[in-house]
């Protein structure tokens, strides 16, 4: 009988510590967002995938990233709280590197995030398949020294010198073709591949609304124009990327000695310049134009009259 009890005793025992095992292993849900939280299954070169992981249990604050081209990879280090954890790394054809979130991929390579943060032998899983087709263009009013920055623009004064980085697994054509509705055959632009990111390549060209120069790298343009930049680095697809821009009028905000300003206080006077040397249709007569002015306090603002300020220049303020 003692036997019996101890026999069931034991039992109980085993059952308790299985049921204690199962409340506290919580299985991880991974995600892999993109820059605007939106799930992805397919990556570019140098694409940047944040990874998500959900856990209530968190003990081990990592995870591990692998693929198909390297199947040893890299630890991610995680960070937030209450059960909701981040981190993130790079696609890229280059050797992998966890200092820098790198994971080496190839054309049709499957990167897999696991992570198991309670530490109870059940990860979760993610994966989503790189493709190195099409090129990724993105434009800056700036040079760029890497890959990482999202925060690019689409519209630009005209004058201003466009830069821009073209993102592509192979090594193929490099240059892009730049185009605008002012000059239908447009000009080429070469790419130089930096040095220290494989497959990401670097251009400029400036726009004018004077003929454009094609050795010079310069665009002619006029107001509201579209341009439309195409490359096709891996050279398998003549129109493999395009990106369109737009050219608006430049705009200045001047104080009362012609120094631009960023800041205002209350009842300043503020001078306001636009230039577009495409209205400059009459050289001989001051044409005037208006400016709409609003606020975050008055969506309606106001609309003020300009004047152009010599007959040689389309400037008005």
């Amino acid at each position: 009988m003692r036997r019996l009890s101890l026999s069931v005793l034991l039992l109980l025992c085993g059952f308790l510590l299985c049921s204690i095992y199962t409340v506290y292993a919580v299985q991880d849900i991974v995600s892999l967002l993109d820059k605007n939280n939106n799930d992805v299954t397919t990556a570019n070169a140098w694409n940047n995938i944040t990874i998500k992981v959900v856990n209530s249990a968190a003990e081990i604050y990592t995870a591990n990233v692998t693929s198909t081209a390297d199947t040893t990879g890299i630890t991610v280090y995680l960070t937030g709280s209450s059960g909701t954890y981040t981190g993130w790394f790079i696609t890229a054809e280059t050797t992998s590197s966890a200092d820098d979130h790198i994971i080496e991929v190839a054309d049709g390579s499957v990167v897999t995030v696991t992570a198991d943060m309670d530490n109870k032998t059940d990860p979760g899983t993610d994966t989503l398949t790189y493709d190195n087709d099409p090129d990724e263009i993105r434009t800056y009013r700036q040079v760029q020294s890497n890959p990482y920055n999202d925060t690019q623009l689409t519209y630009f004064s005209i004058g201003q010198t466009v830069y821009v980085t073209v993102s592509s697994g192979k090594s193929g054509t490099q240059e892009m073709t730049v185009k605008s509705t002012a000059d239908p055959t447009g000009i080429s632009v070469a790419l130089t591949e930096s040095g220290t990111y494989p497959g990401w390549y670097k251009g400029s060209f400036s726009t004018s609304t004077s003929s454009s120069n094609d050795p010079q790298d310069i665009l002619q343009v006029s107001n509201n124009d579209t341009i439309i930049i195409t490359s096709d680095v891996e050279g398998d697809d003549g129109t493999d990327a395009t990106k369109n821009i737009t050219v608006l009028d430049k705009v200045l905000l001047l104080s009362a000695n012609d120094t631009n300003i960023t800041e205002v206080n209350a009842w300043d006077t503020i001078k306001v310049r636009v230039y577009n040397p495409s209205m400059n249709k009459d050289s001989s007569d001051a044409e005037n134009g208006t400016v709409k002015i609003n606020s975050t306090n008055d969506a309606s603002g106001i609309t003020i009259r300009q004047q152009r300020l010599q007959a040689a220049k389309a400037t008005s303020g």
